[in-house]
């Protein structure tokens, strides 16, 4: 059959049209399999975990729903359970969500990236893991080639923090949380002798180097019982080789102390110890004793009680206190205990005395300084038994417990303060003042 030019042209149109669909088509079947592929060896969500629980006598479907905090269609739909009122004694049951982690004996989980050519048997061993548990936590099995830098699912304390990238300082530790009129914890390292400042609160907190390595540095984190709950940052500054001042923040989170409110009736006798200006008069002064950052030995143990376990707390820390029906409204800045007069007050912790005298509002007050800008007071004293410059040592009987200054019956205010903030000191009776482990 003769063909015109037009037909000709007009049938390799159509043929060139046919071949570019088929080599298309190839191309989708080649392309999907690999998509579907990648998107398999993608870790779960949090929603898609599952551990097995198995039936004990007494359990309803019901009853494992609520105590495991999930709903129970998903837990049906998930066990493809055709009727909710029929599990035996012995069943295994998947449980979906936080709740599977808590059944693996895993708390929160962060993510590690798959290294070239391993498995996540290999992962596992790289982080000291149970491969079994990494292998549920994410829905595939233990012999499962990951590609590299396929995100997994493992333990948070099993992940390595990040490079921190922050030129010459390789790591900041610091406390994500922190309770109004508690203390934590700052550690800084870096690659060279730094000699950094670090802003919290708005003042700079004095660093001390650990077992005397001035490329690893530490600090107590006061924070006030007044100090704005929510996120408040810290900050950390040091100058290049250059002299270029370089800057980082970090955030606390600074939780709510929950403190109570308490109303005190002062007796006519001692009305003038409301004055304000009497009371910041005694402050002021009393903020130049505890000034001085002095050397001392970091105390890494708990502090020993100031008065006899058989002596109560009758104020504590933090209170917020109305005077006279409004007359005057503060916070209380110590822990009060109630004891007669000539109870025996110890030293806590080794301390220098740097006061001991009497004051209008705080009575006969003591001072103790126990170095790196950490003091001790102790108000109200009936009798001091410690002299200026005298050092004394941890349960050495200090004072006598008194009712003097501005006070309503006998009983001991026991202050700490931390770089001139007052904290709470009852959180280093059950712990150590700095951590053990640096």
């Amino acid at each position: 059959m003769n063909l015109t030019t037009t037909q000709r042209r007009s049938l390799h149109g159509w043929t060139a049209i046919a071949l570019s669909l088929c080599l298309l088509g190839a191309l989708i079947a080649i392309m999907t399999p690999r998509a579907a592929t990648a998107q398999s060896q993608e870790p779960p969500a949090a929603s898609t975990y599952s551990a097995t629980y198995t039936v004990v006598a007494g359990d309803t479907l019901a009853a494992i729903a609520a105590r495991f905090d999930v709903p129970l269609d998903a837990l049906v739909e998930l066990n493809q359970i055709a009727d909710p009122a029929l599990i035996q004694v012995g069943q295994e049951l998947r449980i979906p969500g936080k709740a599977a982690l808590l059944l693996l004996g895993v708390g929160e989980t962060a993510r590690v990236y798959a290294r070239p050519g391993e498995t996540l048997g290999t992962l596992a061993a790289r982080l000291a893991q149970d491969p079994e548990v990494l292998a549920a936590v994410n829905g595939v099995t233990v012999t499962a080639r990951l590609f590299p830098g396929q995100p997994i699912s493992a333990p948070v304390e099993a992940v390595p923090p990040a490079p921190l990238r922050f030129g010459s300082v390789t790591g900041f530790g610091y406390p994500p949380e922190l309770e109004q009129g508690h203390t934590g914890y700052i550690r800084l390292t870096s690659a060279r002798p730094l000699s950094p400042t670090v802003v919290w609160d708005g003042r700079a907190l004095p660093l001390f180097p650990v077992d005397g390595d001035p490329a690893r540095l530490e600090a107590l984190l006061p924070s006030s019982a007044v100090q704005e709950p929510g996120a408040q940052p810290i900050t950390v500054t040091y100058a290049t080789r250059q002299g270029v001042p370089v800057t980082r923040t970090w955030t606390v989170n600074v939780l709510d102390g929950g403190y109570g409110f308490q109303t005190i009736q002062v007796p006519e006798d001692k009305m003038d110890s409301l004055d304000p200006a009497v009371r910041g008069a005694e402050e002021a002064f009393l903020a130049t004793l505890w000034e001085p950052v002095t050397p001392g030995e970091r105390w890494r143990s708990p502090f020993t009680r100031p008065l006899g376990p058989e002596y109560a707390t009758t104020s504590s820390f933090g209170t917020r206190r109305d005077y006279n029906n409004g007359l005057l409204i503060n916070f209380h800045t110590g822990q009060d205990f109630g004891a007669p007069v000539g109870a025996p007050v110890h030293a806590p912790i080794t301390g220098t005395v740097v006061f001991s005298d009497l004051l209008t509002i705080f009575g006969h007050v003591l001072v103790l300084d126990h170095g790196e800008g950490v003091y001790t007071n102790y108000f109200h004293l009936d009798k001091i038994e410690a002299a200026p410059g005298e050092t004394v040592a941890p349960g050495q009987e200090i004072a006598q417990v008194g009712n003097s200054g501005r006070s309503t019956g006998p009983h001991l205010h026991w202050e700490l303060r931390i770089d001139g903030v007052a904290v709470d000191p009852m959180q280093f009776l059950e712990e150590p003042l700095w951590p053990i482990d640096r």
